[in-house]
């Protein structure tokens, strides 16, 4: 196969979300970020800026209705700080990404964070070089 040389360039665009604890029922995908059909997503994290007070466990999974966890798989939602995920591959038709919740040992009542997702329209160009 050739690989050919292609001036056109994409520029990554972002999307950030914040949700609180009271957003995020257990068990349950709650839709965040829309992304429109050719979009690769190319990097994103989960920022906890106030912990979690649930007893236990308590874990963030980011994904779509279909996988809720393609994209991130528990990340702690009991700590301050941030945790990274890349591109899963996924690419095609328009989706959401959402953010799962499963705590253990109690709902808790405290705690909020941000997600930030970065992604690229494949095929659509914002300028050219060369």
């Amino acid at each position: 196969m050739t690989i050919l040389y292609k001036a056109i360039r994409q520029q990554t665009k972002s999307a950030l979300v914040t949700f609180d604890i009271a957003d995020l029922p257990a068990s349950t995908f709650v839709p965040l970020v829309d992304l429109p059909a050719n979009a690769l997503v190319v990097s994103g994290e989960v920022i906890v800026e106030v912990a979690s007070d649930t007893v236990t466990t308590d874990v963030l999974d980011v994904g779509t209705s279909g996988a809720p966890n393609a994209n991130l798989n528990d990340a702690n939602f009991k700590a301050v700080g941030r945790t990274a995920f890349s591109s899963n591959g996924a690419r095609g038709p328009r989706t959401t990404l959402g953010i799962t919740r499963t705590p253990v040992g109690g709902a808790g009542t405290v705690g909020s964070g941000m997600l930030r997702v970065e992604y690229v329209l494949l095929g659509a160009g914002t300028e050219t070089e060369g």
